[in-house]
């Protein structure tokens, strides 16, 4: 029972259940977690990306279950499969609550279009890519709405672990959404301690790519706040080129930037302009306050950050 839909880049998806009624409440029965498995789903031929819900309704909620072995069924290398738990397709105020994604090859939470919806307390773990096409494909959570009209998207009280891209992505995102009160460790990582060749990233907070593509002028400043990055293979907390400032308030970071190079605890590039990295320059005009980061003994707790052009009182870096 599911549908097909094609996307603006022209890659199919293969939907297994496309919510479209407004106003329902799928909710766990009272000390019971149902689990929906995904992992016996096969198309054929095997040509196209898998969403298991695709949420295309308003004012509903999503309580107390798991999502598990949602597969990546796609044979075409020429562009990063990428599979999906859930993806917010066009949906407003709906409520997330205590969703376990997990042990599959689907992002956890996707969400292109909608405002107002609130990810509450769900766990995202140990969702990985099968190759070195879609390792750098799967993340914990994602906000990448793209009308700037779309705001209000919450994740709070949220976890990362274990996944083969980062934690967090607000890549693309035009509008503002906040990250409060979440956590991301060892993304980057498999479960055995290996890396898996993503992104790894804790929280990657912003950013265009920087390869010309279009974002909202002025650019949306993106909260992250009260939150906890450990041991992420690359960044903790991560500005990925924005074109212009970001909130980061009472974060902490410990011992991220284990795979190295030019990645730190809180790394805070800009952009002057995304048509090349070229273009790069120290954070500018982001706010920071009261972030710490912790159990580092080289330079790397914070990086890419021009403090004279940025409001950074009271953080670990200028005590």
């Amino acid at each position: 029972n599911y549908i097909t839909r094609t996307n603006s880049p022209g890659i199919p998806w293969n939907v297994v259940n496309n919510m479209t009624n407004n106003g329902i409440s799928y909710l766990a029965y009272s000390n019971e977690l149902p689990v929906f498995d995904f992992s016996q789903v096969y198309f054929d031929p095997p040509t196209n990306r898998v969403t298991a819900f695709l949420i295309n309704a308003s004012n509903c909620v999503f309580r107390g279950f798991d999502v598990v072995g949602v597969p990546i069924i796609y044979t075409n290398t020429s562009k990063p499969p990428q599979s999906e738990c859930f993806r917010v397709n066009t949906g407003n105020f709906n409520l997330f609550d205590r969703l376990r994604m997990h042990d599959g090859h689907g992002i956890g939470m996707y969400i292109t279009d909608g405002a107002s919806n609130l990810v509450l307390n769900c766990d995202a773990w140990n969702n990985t890519g099968v190759d070195p096409y879609s390792q750098g494909n799967i993340d914990g959570f994602g906000c990448h709405v793209t009308r700037t009209t779309h705001t209000g998207n919450v994740f709070y009280g949220c976890r990362a672990w274990n996944n083969s891209d980062d934690g967090y992505d607000l890549i693309n995102c035009k509008a503002k959404a906040v990250i409060d009160h979440c956590w991301s460790f060892y993304n980057g990582y498999f479960t055995n301690g290996t890396v898996t060749g993503g992104n790894a990233n804790g929280f990657k907070c912003g950013g265009y790519g920087v390869s010309g593509g279009s974002y909202p002028v002025p650019p949306p400043r993106h909260v992250t706040r009260f939150c906890l990055a450990v041991g992420n293979g690359a960044n903790g907390f991560y500005a990925n080129f924005h074109p212009d400032g970001l909130d980061f308030i009472n974060n902490t970071a410990i011992r991220n930037a284990t795979n190295g190079g030019n990645n730190g605890d809180y790394n805070m590039v800009c952009i002057l302009t995304n048509t090349s990295r070229s273009y790069q320059i120290p954070g500018t005009n982001h706010y920071l306050r009261n972030n710490i980061a912790l159990a580092r003994t080289d330079t790397n707790n914070v990086t890419w950050l021009n403090t004279n052009w940025c409001d950074v009182a009271y953080n670990f870096f200028t005590l």
